[in-house]
């Protein structure tokens, strides 16, 4: 009878163990592209111009800055959307995931006829063959949203203030962890100001999801002015990123901003192609070639190192991160160094990583209360092992000792006469 009860008990906490505690439905998978089954790339196109053997080092250089810090990060597990002109399948990058076409939704955002937003793309994830040239954070996931193009035949204006709002929402309803935005919307100064109570909000929504947005700072040009309100990167929780020389000396064609800026690299000496699997320096414009320069490439280096720091501090808000940033940049000039950044924060901010501990969500209770009761059951199983084992000791003792009570009268005598 104790046995088969103590089997029951046994069989009662094997169960209780083993059911899975209750869980939500997931999302369904997001489509990727691979370069089989990427959109064809229309014939009128940007024309691309092949990087050279010597530019082909000098962007390994670039990479050299930032390999070391591959030993603590590589942005894995970390999923970045790229608003930008799309960003065509290459061998370098990992599947691009398609998260939406807002300018021509046929078209889709894996067709960057631009040679712009793959180039970003390499900037933060390219995979190193041999070369040396590596991305940022070469284990990131990468989310494309193609939001403006030069190329488009069905809007002349390439993308709006509306268009890039959507694209924010939709990248947040996406669940990316950090957005990269290399393209502006300016507003010239002196204009009249616009309604941006829809943008706002949706940069607070960001915020509100623990997304960080950087954003290029904007170049000078015929649409952009200095003195220029500058969309997104001018919004006080979005990282504006200016544009450095090969000097790392601030470039005079940056947009200056009312706020804070970090500054990085602006020259992509060979990016990844969007045309194959090769690398080119910049867009064939009549008998000349237009270098990939800029901020809109600058922004894609913090972006990376924001990739980083997420994979190091899940659980860190999108200001924490940006506190992470900017505490740690050159002082004089606001020049980034990715490896400083990593450093900073593990050696000399431990009060960060316990942030970070703290910022954790709370588990389910459910979990907590199955245990509960597993262990509470097991220790009473325990005692009453211990308890009919006690009893049986018990037992046997008194039937002992009862037993040499009832011999000793009939052996006490002969005994202690052979004794004598």
């Amino acid at each position: 009878m104790i046995r088969r009860l103590l089997t029951t008990l046994i069989l009662w906490v094997l169960v209780l163990t083993l059911i899975p505690p209750p869980t939500t439905a997931a999302d369904p998978p997001p489509t990727t592209s691979t370069p089989n089954t990427a959109p064809k790339r229309p014939t009128d196109c940007a024309t691309t111009f092949a990087a050279n053997p010597e530019l082909i080092k000098y962007q390994a250089a670039v990479s050299d800055h930032y390999r070391d810090v591959h030993k603590l990060a590589t942005g894995m597990g970390v999923t970045i959307g790229i608003i930008d002109t799309g960003v065509a399948p290459h061998p370098r990058l990992p599947p691009i995931t398609d998260g939406g076409d807002f300018l021509e939704p046929k078209a889709g955002a894996t067709v960057d006829c631009d040679a712009h937003g793959t180039i970003v793309a390499g900037v933060i994830a390219a995979h190193d063959t041999g070369d040396g040239i590596v991305g940022v954070a070469p284990d990131a996931a990468i989310m494309s949203f193609r939001q403006t193009s030069s190329q488009s035949k069905e809007t002349d204006t390439g993308g709006t203030l509306a268009t890039l709002t959507t694209a924010i929402n939709a990248a947040i309803d996406k669940k990316v962890q950090v957005i990269n935005i290399s393209v502006v919307s300016c507003l010239p100064p002196g204009a009249p100001p616009i309604d941006t109570r829809e943008f706002d909000a949706a940069i607070q929504r960001a915020e509100e999801h623990g997304i960080v947005i950087v954003a290029a700072a904007g170049n000078m040009g015929n649409n952009c002015q200095q003195g220029s309100v500058v969309y997104p990167a001018h919004h006080t929780m979005v990282v504006g990123v200016t544009a450095t020389s090969d000097s790392y000396q601030p470039t005079e064609y940056s947009i200056k901003s009312p706020h804070p800026t970090i500054s990085a690299p602006g020259t992509v000496y060979a990016g990844l192609d969007p045309l194959g699997s090769g690398l080119s320096t910049g867009i064939v414009q009549h008998t000349t070639v237009l270098p990939f320069e800029g901020t809109s490439f600058a922004a894609p280096m913090v972006t990376g190192t924001v990739a980083l720091l997420r994979q190091r501090h899940p659980s860190a808000s999108a200001q924490q991160i940006r506190n992470m940033l900017f505490a740690s940049v050159d002082p004089s000039n606001g020049t980034l160094d990715i490896g400083r950044v990593v450093q900073y924060v593990m050696e000399t901010q431990p009060s960060a990583r316990v942030v970070a501990v703290n910022a954790q969500p709370k588990s389910s209770p459910i979990p907590m209360l199955r245990v509960g009761w597993v262990m509470g059951i097991v220790v009473v199983i325990v005692l009453v092992i211990l308890g009919l084992r006690l009893h049986q000791v018990v037992s046997q003792s008194a039937y002992r000792l009862r037993y040499s009570c009832l011999l000793q009268p009939l052996f006490g005598l002969q005994l202690r006469k052979y004794q004598s």
